[in-house]
């Protein structure tokens, strides 16, 4: 799959045949956009099928750590324990291959490909910022234009690119996205760790961590960044958001 294909880019030497980041920054927002009425409700998240996460028949994570360490290790270890009627295997593999396999998706894909574009675009939203200061700093002390001229070339080329990337990840409509997907994991990683058998939490993939935290900061840094401070309907989720992190 495009995902399995992708996730080499973290290996110690990156293949050559990967996709482009345009194509996995374009699928995870059309496959975000899809999912956006199921992370909205929050009652998905008693139905969230965690036994994907243990049982590699129903998903393959690949070779990608896991909260608790590697995969393997953790069979040995650390097992886990479901108790499933066989009545209802059936819903619950329909229950995945729906929702709950796009939304899982959408978190891969952010972490093989849309994490390194926002990260570029921050830097860029910075260097934006320097270059501006540099402007004004030289108009107050400097009467040359010939650096004047090369300052002010910089700053016009970094405001096209900040303009390009709000067009492709800051548009109030992916913020929103993105602020609603982040809200669901925080509650759904919650979940598992408070509700599901003993030992599952060991097992949620690595990056479902890494995707809350990148997407959490992206919103905070973005061009503009996310009022999720200024409005009291955001306050009960960046709190849980907040307390995740400490």
């Amino acid at each position: 799959s495009l995902i399995d294909k992708n996730k080499r880019i973290y290996q110690s030497v990156v293949p050559y045949d990967l996709s482009s980041y345009t194509t996995l920054v374009n699928l995870y927002f059309v496959l975000l956009k899809r999912v956006i009425d199921y992370v909205k409700d929050k009652s998905n998240i008693k139905v969230f099928p965690f036994q994907i996460f243990y049982r590699s028949d129903l998903i393959d994570y690949f070779d990608l750590n896991r909260l608790g360490g590697i995969y393997n290790h953790l069979l040995s270890t650390k097992p886990v324990n479901f108790i499933e009627e066989e009545n209802n295997l059936l819903e619950f593999t329909n229950r995945f291959t729906i929702e709950s396999e796009i939304f899982d998706n959408v978190l891969a894909l952010h972490y093989v490909g849309t994490s390194t574009r926002i990260r570029i675009s921050i830097d860029k939203i910075q260097k934006r910022q320097e270059a501006f200061n540099n402007v004004n700093q030289l108009n107050k002390n400097n009467n040359d234009l010939e650096i004047n001229k090369l300052l002010q070339s910089e700053l016009f080329s970094y405001i096209r690119l900040c303009t390009w990337n709000h067009c492709s990840y800051y548009t109030s409509d992916k913020q929103l996205s993105i602020w609603a997907s982040s809200c669901f994991l925080v509650n759904l990683i919650h979940e598992i760790s408070s509700e599901t058998p003993k030992n599952l939490f060991e097992y949620v993939p690595e990056y479902y961590a890494e995707t809350l935290c990148e997407c959490f900061h992206a919103l905070r840094r973005s061009d503009p960044p996310f009022e999720f401070t200024k409005n009291p309907k955001y306050f009960d989720d960046l709190g849980s958001i907040i307390s995740f992190f400490i």
